[in-house]
């Protein structure tokens, strides 16, 4: 191999590297115990976390507002976040993530505690994803599917 090869391989490899590291938006502070509207920022910011007391409800922005707050947007657009439920393991005490005026919900919302026992079944967090279905005026939609 020869200078010029040592050095484009050089190259690639940094630019590889790069990619590799993705630069994320600091984790929202925990939210209160209780019942929660998501709001569009919350979402962008990709992490949302509770230590609920009770079962509450997380309650997406609506078609509307999740359009309004993401510049730009086109259908087919999505924003991953993950809900990271806090509470005692074990205990009953889970974090139900429901789509708001304008979205649907695919999958399950409810993101139980850590169990210990099962935590196949029940890790203590969520990842969904919402995608844009309409970013038309007065008629905005889109879609909360549960990943994991």
């Amino acid at each position: 191999m020869g200078h010029f090869d040592k050095l484009q391989a050089s190259k690639l490899e940094v630019g590889r590297l790069e990619k590799l590291v993705d630069v994320r938006p600091t984790p929202n502070a925990a939210t209160a115990s209780g019942a929660h509207t998501i709001t569009i920022a919350e979402i962008r910011n990709e992490i949302l976390r509770s230590d609920p007391a009770a079962d509450v409800d997380f309650t997406a922005p609506t078609a509307a507002l999740a359009v309004a707050g993401t510049p730009d947007v086109k259908v087919g657009d999505c924003l991953d976040f993950y809900v990271i439920n806090t509470g005692t393991a074990g205990a009953d005490e889970i974090i139900t993530v429901v789509a708001g005026s304008g979205g649907t919900l695919v999958g399950s919302g409810a993101v139980l505690t850590a169990d210990p026992v099962n935590d196949t079944f029940s890790s203590g967090s969520g990842h969904f994803r919402l995608r844009f279905t309409n970013v038309t005026a007065s008629s905005e939609a889109y879609d909360l599917f549960r990943l994991a």
